[in-house]
């Protein structure tokens, strides 16, 4: 594939990145980050960000129409960030080097829009490596990239606010991800009150599929510390869209009706690999 700039195909008017001739679902385009601040900032979360367009090979104003944003990162459906490291194998003789991959770094935002830009998003922390390389990749063969504003910087942290875009501000689902293989999730209007807009997840196979979110907890209080957790939650018929009952007093999720959804955190200490998964609370009753 070749890169170059496209005059006016930004989002308003300005210049824009475009890749094209893109072939396979691998190649797109990438950049080496800065070794120095790579070792600086090593273990601290960063996030990226870029609004782009995928579009018809060698049409630029074509939108590709053959994408699923919703779907596993490793089907080739949609663009995600994957990260390339190169290291060595043996720190102290610096004499031979190994290379790794991680995938599904950032994501599409949604809901997805076909013919205009759509925001790729992602939050991860800095791996040590003497060589990062991050790259935008796996959209579907024969498709092409229109990019703007593509940016990778530190990710504050509010100990205040550990949930970032929970009221759905940004009118996308922007810091949200699923929970579960091909959960589909779409930013609606109105949200609660009826203002604003909410976030639905659909396509659940799972009563533990649903939305998720990964929180940096860098700036979090002392362990041990109370933290709170609220949300406004209805349930819908998967079929219809209506708004069913749901019991908060039963598990059993063959019951009429059943059990409302719970929040869990699913935490992970890398010192010892051990991982929890825990319930915090379930919906409230007045």
């Amino acid at each position: 594939d070749d890169i170059a700039v496209g005059a006016g195909l930004g989002r308003n008017g300005s210049d824009a990145i475009v890749t094209y001739n893109r072939e396979v679902h691998w190649q797109g385009p990438g950049q080496n980050i800065d070794s120095r601040c790579v070792k600086r900032h090593k273990d601290e979360f960063y996030e990226f960000s870029a609004w782009m367009k995928v579009t018809a090979k060698g049409h630029q104003p074509q939108p590709a129409q053959a994408l699923d944003v919703n779907g596993e990162w490793n089907w080739n459906k949609a663009p995600q960030l994957s990260v390339n490291l190169r290291d060595y194998r043996d720190p102290s003789t610096k004499e031979f080097m190994k290379d790794s991959y991680q995938a599904d770094k950032a994501h599409m935002s949604r809901t997805y829009d076909v013919d205009g830009f759509n925001l790729l998003h992602g939050i991860f922390r800095l791996p040590d490596a003497h060589r990062l390389w991050i790259e935008i990749e796996r959209a579907p063969d024969h498709m092409d990239f229109v990019m703007d504003d593509v940016s990778l910087s530190k990710m504050s942290c509010d100990p205040n606010e550990l949930l970032r875009n929970g009221d759905l501000e940004t009118g996308n689902s922007m810091y949200w991800d699923t929970w579960g293989g091909q959960v589909g999730l779409e930013a609606v209007s109105p949200g609660y009150g009826g203002a604003g807009h909410a976030l639905r997840s659909f396509n659940r196979h799972h009563d533990s599929y649903g939305f998720a979110q990964v929180l940096n907890m860098d700036c979090a209080n002392t362990a041990g510390d109370r933290l709170a957790f609220s949300a406004r939650v209805k349930v819908l018929d998967g079929d219809t869209g209506a708004t069913i009952p749901c019991d908060p007093f039963t598990y059993d999720k063959h019951a009429n009706p059943g059990r409302c959804p719970d929040v869990y955190l699913h935490t992970s200490n890398p010192d010892n690999n051990k991982r929890k998964y825990e319930r915090l609370g379930g919906v409230g009753t007045s």
